[in-house]
């Protein structure tokens, strides 16, 4: 027994319970209702201390979503816009071999006149 005033409070961030505190006897006999608002008002530090860790968890889950739906989005066009450029490339082979054939026989043509 030290006869000293000690409190003690702690709380990890990623505990799933809730804070922790120590007063001793002796600030307990001596602070009489002072300390049980001190512990009072640790409880309370730690219990908005947690929330806003949530809402910024939160929020930052939000954004994730947000921009994950976005990439959905640009990847649909992406691939949309891809199968356009190799049906229009397919097009156009077609149209150059159809083009080259027709070039051909109006060779053929010149030469045999």
């Amino acid at each position: 027994m030290t006869g000293a005033w000690i409190f003690f409070g702690a709380q990890h961030p990623a505990a799933t319970g809730g804070p922790i505190n120590y007063s001793s006897p002796r600030l307990r006999r001596d602070g009489g209702d002072r300390t049980d608002e001190f512990a009072t008002s640790f409880l309370r530090l730690i219990s908005k201390t947690t929330e806003a860790k949530l809402r910024d968890t939160a929020e930052l889950q939000k954004q994730l979503d947000e921009q994950c739906g976005l990439t959905d989005k640009i990847q649909k066009a992406l691939d949309k816009s891809l199968e356009q450029m190799a049906s229009e490339a397919a097009e156009l082979a077609a149209f150059r071999l159809r083009f080259g054939e027709i070039q051909a026989a109006a060779s053929e043509q010149r030469t045999s006149t």
